[in-house]
């Protein structure tokens, strides 16, 4: 996705308007992803959010989203012959997924907390 929306303002009926002076304080960008950003790519209907300057990129990401997506449904397993491996989560697992123009397992920095989550919710 482009920056192409980073100076929009608040404009009327929700609404946005670019390149304009606001009397309210800037808001700071979002480090990271806002949250339910990846449902489009996750359903594959990019073009139907004209908000975002879409690019071929954010196609490639959703393709292999999809794909993983596909190949669970028909087999189990999210992997398939084009796809980079995706590891069987474990009780000793450290990995994930990390999909995007270079897909690719990485240990967790964030273990600790996925596990404080799993015994909160056993409760």
């Amino acid at each position: 996705m482009t920056n192409d929306f980073t100076n929009a303002t608040p404009g009327l009926a929700g609404g946005i308007t670019k390149n304009t002076t606001s009397f309210v304080n800037p808001v700071i960008a979002a480090v990271g992803a806002p949250h339910a950003f990846e449902i489009e790519y996750a359903m594959g209907n990019l073009d139907k959010n004209k908000v975002y300057a879409w690019t071929p990129e954010d196609e490639q990401i959703s393709a292999t989203m999809l794909q993983y997506f596909a190949n669970f449904v028909k087999t189990g397993s999210p992997n398939g012959s084009s796809l980079p491996v995706w590891s069987e989560i474990s009780k000793n697992s450290n990995q994930l997924m990390n999909i995007g123009l270079k897909t690719h397992q990485q240990k967790t920095q964030n273990r600790s907390r996925y596990l404080f989550l799993d015994q909160l919710y056993q409760k």
